[in-house]
């Protein structure tokens, strides 16, 4: 008998590319792909480069000083791991007035995004003010 797999309506095929959401509450969200670039860890360490503006997620296993915690939020297409960044995107004045997904690249171990780059909008597309 053949071994058959429930098709979900809501099941997405997963992400062959890493993305990253600024969101507008103060979040950095990413996919599931971006967050197994990195290793999958427990923390992260902001980074940001003002000449270049290009913000760092530094992974780490272990809690530090400047550590912040990853939480998982699971869907049927590998889930978003965020990390509350309110007070670093206010800090290096990030823009946060629409929700903005980036692509992210790994440099040296760190998840970067360049706020150079447009990026979308992902409040207008999913017709929500807030995420």
């Amino acid at each position: 008998m053949p071994n058959f797999e429930l098709f979900e309506k809501k099941r997405t095929p997963p992400s062959k590319e890493a993305f990253v959401t600024m969101l507008k509450t103060g979040v950095i969200s990413m996919n599931a792909f971006a967050y197994e670039l990195v290793g999958r860890p427990k923390y992260f360490e902001f980074l940001y480069d003002t000449a270049a503006k290009i913000v760092g997620l530094r992974p780490l296993e272990e809690q530090s000083q400047f550590a912040y915690p990853v939480r998982e939020l699971k869907s049927a297409s590998g889930g978003t791991f965020s990390v509350s960044a309110k007070a670093f995107m206010l800090y290096y004045g990030i823009p946060t007035e629409t929700s903005i997904r980036r692509s992210a690249t790994v440099e040296g171990g760190i998840l970067c995004v360049d706020l150079n780059d447009a990026g979308v909008d992902v409040t207008t597309i999913r017709g929500k003010n807030d995420e």
